[in-house]
């Protein structure tokens, strides 16, 4: 999803079975926007365990973080667990 083309949201519908494996919900629950860009979080990004977990799974992740240094990346989990994935050109 996160090199989809640019411009364009990429979805993906998580089920709640998905993320039943997680043994505590996290206060607030769910839902972040991830934006990054050069490689780090902006302060357009909400206060989130998981979206920092992800940020570090991805800073971590040898094509993670080549993708994103690369480009500015707009990354959205809704309250009815839509994921959405914007890849901007930098």
């Amino acid at each position: 999803m996160m090199q989809g083309s640019p411009d364009e949201w990429q979805q993906y519908q998580f089920m709640k079975h998905e993320l039943s494996s997680i043994e505590k919900k996290p206060k607030g629950g769910f839902d972040f926007k991830l934006v990054i860009e050069g490689g780090k979080a902006t302060r357009e990004t909400s206060d989130s365990e998981i979206a920092r977990d992800l940020l570090n799974v991805l800073q971590t992740s040898q094509t993670g973080s080549l993708l994103i240094t690369s480009h500015k990346y707009e990354i959205i989990l809704d309250k009815s667990l839509m994921l959405r994935i914007n890849r901007q050109t930098v």
